[in-house]
Parts: C-alpha cells; structure tokens; sequence
C-alpha cells in the first residue's frame, strides 16, 4: 500500500522506480491471492496464545477483531487501488500511451503482463 501511495504522489523520482515498484506489486498480490500462502497472513486466531485462542470472547480476541475490521490493510482491496492509482497516473502523464513511453517501457513485459492479468480481473 505505501508503494502504491508513492507512485500516487506522481512524483519523477517515486515514477522512475516502476520497474522495482511492479516488481513488488506481483510479488504482493501472489502471495495474497494464495489461500495457501502463510505470507498472506498477518495474524489469526492462533497468535492467540493458549486458553486464550479456545476462549469464545476474549478482550484480546475483541481487540484484534476490531482491528481487523478497521485497519486499512485488511479493508483495502489491493488491486484496486494498484489499478486506480495506475490510471490516475495515466491521466495525468498524458495518457495511456504516453505514460507507457515515459515509465513503463522500462518495466519488464513479463511482469507487465502479469500486473494487466490481476487488473483484467476486476
């Protein structure tokens, strides 16, 4: 998300970094998008330690819940905001083909074609 941000931001130098960026990016939505992918978690119910895991409702077990609920990490639909900030930068760069020319042309196609694969989900 903070990546995302910065290349939001518009600026030259956060813009020259794409290839690092997109690099990032599929990396990030591999693991999230694998069920499987203990990566994708941040905590569950079994950082609960003990009893306290076992126990229907806890203090603890509440507090990390309503994090959950509310922590932007956990409420932000990644792709979405990876394909908004794409497209605001687009729009501000000239447009879809200019903005290719300026940064992406130095992104690597394979990882191009993987970030259009996850947007072309949406």
């Amino acid at each position: 998300m903070a990546f995302t941000n910065m290349v939001r931001t518009g600026n030259q130098t956060v813009l020259s970094r794409l290839p690092g960026i997109f690099s990032i990016w599929t990396d990030v939505l591999a693991e999230t998008a694998d069920p499987d992918s203990k990566e994708a978690l941040l905590h569950n119910e079994s950082d609960l330690e003990g009893d306290l895991a076992q126990l229907d409702e806890s203090l603890e077990k509440n507090r990390k819940l309503e994090l959950s609920r509310r922590d932007l990490v956990y409420t932000t639909d990644l792709v979405s905001m990876i394909h908004q900030t794409l497209t605001i930068c687009e729009a501000n760069h000239g447009g879809s083909e200019a903005f290719h020319q300026m940064y992406l042309i130095n992104v690597d196609p394979s990882l191009l074609e993987q970030v259009n694969q996850i947007m072309s989900a949406l």
